[in-house]
């Protein structure tokens, strides 16, 4: 009888074993005993098949054993003999040290929110399940699986994931996976534009990011980017609607940002009269005949006057041509009526509305 021997155990990864110890002494013979203790990493039982697979551990006469650090799954038996005889006849049970390998770290898939909100986080391992946890170290995985939605979070925090395989075995250390919480731009400052008649206007908008245009207060894509913006022709009060957008695609609510359009006048009216007067005399009063009108009426209608002293043929006033100077603007004149001051030369006067 070889005795027996103690104990099977098992561990992720390479380790260093505890002493394998005797539970039963041989037995038979008489004499001093001596060991050899005998190891295989193929095979996990003892047959004259398979003898040539167990290396004899040399040096190991004793009835325990204590092994370094190992890294494969290796068997260990005991064998004995009487001092004087050849032959190791006593053999024990085999025993078994199994290294269960540990799963590689899991390949991560960060994400990034905008604001508040749950992230969902990817991991993939290539052996086992993924597991999910709080910590770098410690604690009980909070959840399992391809992916993680954490809970509602407003600041980026760290998860830490690992594999697990069917053995219980964890890759190490555990792996960071990072939901971001990126900030929401700050709505943008508007500028409305107000125009006289059909036309196109143009919007200004100034965000520390980039301006975003729409056409509605949500939904939709974006129509333009940047700092201004220039409708088509439009004739009525129409709204538009502007975000900041920042480098991380986040977007601040849309701003409305109106534009407005006036209708135009479209009769000047009629002031009166003529007058022939001495030099450094002062005309009569000009008087308004019919006011002007047109567009809106709810608005009020708004007056300046302008004078030249530039005559056409015979004398003839001038046309009020855009982009000529022929008449000036009188300053503070903006009534219906106009009253001149004492003239020197011949003067022509026009109420524009």
């Amino acid at each position: 009888n070889g005795g027996q021997i103690a104990a099977n155990q098992r561990n992720c990864g390479a380790f260093d074993p505890a002493p394998f110890t005797n539970v039963e002494l041989p037995t038979g013979g008489t004499g001093t005993l001596e060991y050899l203790w005998l190891k295989s990493t193929t095979a996990t039982t003892f047959t004259a098949e398979n003898a040539a697979e167990w290396i004899p551990m040399i040096g190991t006469n004793s009835p325990n054993l204590d092994v370094n650090n190992i890294s494969v799954t290796t068997a260990y038996q005991r064998c004995s003999r009487r001092a004087g005889c050849t032959d190791y006849d006593g053999e024990t049970n085999v025993i078994v040290v199994i290294i269960d390998k540990v799963p590689n770290a899991p390949t991560i898939t960060p994400a990034a929110i905008c604001g508040t909100g749950t992230v969902t986080l990817g991991a993939t391992c290539t052996t086992g399940v993924a597991q999910w946890y709080t910590t770098l170290t410690g604690g009980t995985a909070l959840a399992t699986g391809a992916s993680f939605t954490t809970p509602s979070i407003s600041a980026t925090t760290t998860y830490y994931v690992s594999c697990k395989s069917p053995e219980g075995c964890e890759s190490t250390p555990r792996t960071s996976a990072i939901a971001t919480i990126n900030s929401n731009a700050t709505a943008p400052t508007v500028t409305p534009v107000t125009i006289c008649g059909t036309g196109t206007a143009t919007l200004g908008a100034t965000c520390t990011t980039i301006p975003q245009w729409y056409a509605a207060a949500t939904g939709g894509s974006s129509i333009a980017t940047g700092a201004s913006f220039t409708t088509p022709s439009i004739s009525i009060n129409t709204t538009y609607y502007v975000s900041c957008k920042s480098g991380a695609g986040c977007e601040s609510a849309r701003v409305p940002v109106k534009a407005t359009v006036i209708g135009k006048i479209t009769d000047g009216g009629k002031i009166q009269y003529d007058e022939n007067i001495c030099p450094g005399k002062t005309p009569s009063q000009i008087t308004s005949a019919t006011p002007a009108s047109g567009g809106d009426a709810s608005l009020a209608i708004e007056y300046i006057w302008l004078q030249s002293t530039s005559l056409g043929v015979n004398g003839a006033c001038p046309a009020n041509i855009v982009g000529q100077t022929l008449y000036t603007e009188i300053l503070g004149a903006t009534s219906t009526n106009y009253q001149p001051g004492a003239i020197t030369q011949t003067t022509c006067y026009i109420r524009c509305s």
